[in-house]
């Protein structure tokens, strides 16, 4: 029997189940925003399918905390760009929701202080 997930569900853990299950992880409708999964060779077989009728949405990345308002401008830290840990090239940012309302166009500034 397959393994049915929403937004709320934690979909890291339903895959775990469904290693040991028929291997199917239903996804209901909805956005799934903070998503980290890892699949390793154990997940070789593991399929992961919209549940019938359903629109599921899976984003990728994380959530930036933080934001504090500078003139007209919002600003948040990377953390991993602040300490070190990775290239200020490989934080490319893809959606914006501020409010809710999503927007693709995204610019980024580096201040030197981060750097």
């Amino acid at each position: 029997m397959p393994i049915h997930v929403t937004p709320a569900d934690d979909l890291a853990a339903a895959i775990i189940r469904a290693r040991d299950g028929d291997r199917q992880v239903l996804l209901h409708g909805g956005a799934y925003a903070e998503v980290a999964l890892t699949l390793t060779p154990d997940d070789s077989g593991l399929t992961l399918a919209a549940a019938p009728g359903e629109t599921p949405v899976l984003y990728g990345g994380r959530r930036l905390t933080g934001w504090t308002q500078q003139g007209d401008w919002w600003s948040a830290a990377v953390p991993e760009v602040l300490a070190r840990s990775s290239d200020v090239r490989s934080c490319t940012p893809r959606m914006l929701s501020p409010s809710g309302i999503s927007t693709s166009e995204i610019r980024m500034v580096w201040s030197s202080n981060a750097l």
